[in-house]
């Protein structure tokens, strides 16, 4: 305790207060005061203080529980949002609202310590005067700049202590771009869920119990024939070249009137997964089902086996022969759900002649050559083994995104499982005819040159995929509703809380400084300056002080305030 008391205290080198200045202390001569009075004066000259330290804290709060993470909008307050009805949303913050409240709070929490720090200097320079005295240049920096020279502020724990404080001021005033250029803005979506909007209809087999029988007959040939050509319409709107491998899509008008990145709580799409594709590497294992009676390869079977006629191959062709222990035909549906999981010969037809659409096929690989005895030309086959699985797919939980054109497709591939539907075999059947058509445009699969497996993994799917979303929509005899869920364009924010943590310990250093310097003039001063000290100036009696040596000195003599009516008035005498 002795210590203490060492420690945070000066030699008393000073006189008793000046009656001047005791007077100004005493209002009208009155020395006692109630203990009310005692903490209204109190609470008047820390309210700045309290009004910075709640602020800074308030400011932190809403930088790192309200704009942190949260979205806000670009443009407009009340955002109409396009989707398949439209409406409004409720009126929303923009980003420049939250700035702008921000600033608006850093202004106000700067004018609260620019409030407490500018009377406090006058505090600071009578405790100092009055313990060990300041010499003149010391009081024009403590008053000018707010800053202790160098020789005063290490003088003693108490003079550190208040410089330190003095110096915080000053840094805390500086440090508010460490604040705002704590937040990064990034574009994002945010959707939304209102239960006023309503579910969209989309074409279910549901209740379908059957194929209807005009599907099957010999006189509606032109018909499928054009639900292939439509199939491959379909496919070119669906996938690009550059399109994922491994995503499930489906096409619908239903889904017309809703925008890219809008979600569909559920929805069946075609599903089709090549497990393995593995390659032939000697003749002996070419099982003798590929080779007609005359020796030619049967690369026709997939395709007569099909509901679509197919008058034109071309090179880059893919060919899913039947299984010749299961062997099926269009026309035999057995008009129920299935899942067909199968391992099957592909036929590649990747050359003729001079003509090379792969350069990516293994060197060991078995190619068949086949040479037309009409034309002489030279035809090129690979051969391999497939496995895969082939049905309908169910997305649920708003997996599935609208991409565009309407595009329903699945956001995590990954977690869609296959499942029996009604149009699995027919669709299985009409894909080789839809494939060919793709190969002809080639302008919805990939390139075959260097990856042959993405390739046919691509011209299968794609084509199994449209077969069976035209079929859905030709055939398809009900509905099914669902719900979406629309968005709108925001920006999220995202706070360097570390920033912003800094920022508020430099803030409320000047509380804990200020505290500090609180107790230690109740201690060491016999002036409390309770109150207002912003007219300090105006108490000092410096009338036995040398004038400045200054050649530029403001005025010759003194100014002298006095008091006329409600207003001070100030005149220079030149006698003082």
């Amino acid at each position: 305790m002795k210590f203490h008391h060492k420690l945070f205290s000066w030699a008393n080198n000073t006189k008793p207060s000046s009656q001047p200045y005791s007077k100004v202390l005493k209002k009208d001569g009155v020395t006692t005061a109630t203990r009310s009075d005692v903490a209204h004066e109190w609470f008047h000259t820390v309210r700045a203080l309290i009004l910075h330290c709640v602020l800074s804290v308030f400011i932190t709060l809403y930088m790192v529980c309200y704009i942190s993470g949260n979205y806000f909008n670009t443009q407009g307050h009340a955002v109409l949002v396009q989707n398949a009805e439209g409406f409004q949303l409720p009126f929303t913050l923009t980003q420049s609202d939250a700035v702008t409240i921000l600033s608006s709070l850093i202004v106000i929490q700067k004018w609260a310590l620019t409030a407490w720090v500018a009377p406090l200097c006058w505090r600071i320079a009578v405790l100092l005067m009055e313990r060990h005295g300041l010499r003149r240049r010391d009081l024009k920096a403590l008053i000018g700049y707010r800053l202790l020279t160098p020789h005063t502020f290490l003088k003693n724990v108490p003079t550190f202590i208040i410089g330190t404080l003095l110096l915080a001021g000053l840094v805390a005033n500086l440090v508010s771009p460490v604040l705002t250029g704590s937040i990064s803005w990034t574009q994002s979506r945010v959707y939304l869920t209102n239960s006023n909007i309503s579910s969209i209809e989309l074409i279910d087999a549901g209740k379908n119990e059957s194929i209807p029988s005009w599907y099957f007959d010999e006189d509606e040939k032109l018909t499928r024939d054009g639900m292939a050509q439509k199939a491959v319409g379909l496919a070119s709107l669906t996938w690009r070249r550059g399109s994922p491998t491994d995503d499930y899509r489906r096409i619908s008008n239903s889904v017309e009137l809703l925008k890219e990145h809008d979600t569909v709580e559920r929805v069946i799409l075609p599903y089709f997964k090549v497990h393995s594709i593995d390659w032939i590497t000697d003749k002996k294992d070419v099982p003798g089902h590929v080779y007609r009676k005359d020796g030619k390869i049967d690369f026709d079977e997939p395709f007569h086996s099909g509901p679509c006629s197919v008058h034109l191959y071309y090179v880059g062709t893919v060919a899913l022969l039947n299984n010749p222990n299961h062997p099926t035909d269009w026309s035999n549906d057995p008009m129920e759900p299935q899942q067909i999981k199968d391992k099957r010969l592909l036929i590649f037809w990747f050359g003729q002649g001079a003509i090379n659409v792969t350069g990516g096929l293994p060197h060991n690989v078995y190619v068949d050559t086949y040479i037309d005895s009409k034309t002489q030309i030279s035809h090129h086959y690979a051969y391999a083994w497939v496995k895969f699985t082939a049905g309908a797919g169910k997305c649920t939980e708003y997996r599935c995104t609208m991409g565009s054109p309407p595009v329903i497709r699945h956001a995590d591939p990954k977690k869609i499982r296959s499942e029996k539907h009604l149009f699995t075999f027919q669709a299985l059947h009409m894909a080789p005819a839809v494939a060919t058509i793709l190969v002809s445009q080639n302008s919805t699969v990939p390139s075959s040159w260097t990856d042959p497996k993405k390739y046919i993994t691509a011209v299968l799917k794609r084509s199994y995929s449209a077969a069976w979303n035209i079929i859905m929509e030709e055939i398809g005899q009900s509905t099914v509703k669902s719900n979406y869920r629309t968005f709108r364009r925001s920006l999220v924010a995202s706070v360097d809380t570390s920033r912003v943590y800094s920022w508020l310990g430099i803030q409320l250093s000047i509380t804990f400084l200020s505290i500090v310097f609180l107790i230690l003039q109740s201690r060491l001063s016999a002036i409390p300056l309770v109150g207002d000290a912003s007219l300090t100036a105006f108490y000092l009696d410096t009338t036995s002080l040398p004038e400045s040596d200054c050649v530029h000195s403001l005025i010759d003599g003194a100014l002298v305030v006095h008091e006329e009516g409600d207003r001070l008035r100030i005149k220079v005498d030149e006698e003082l």
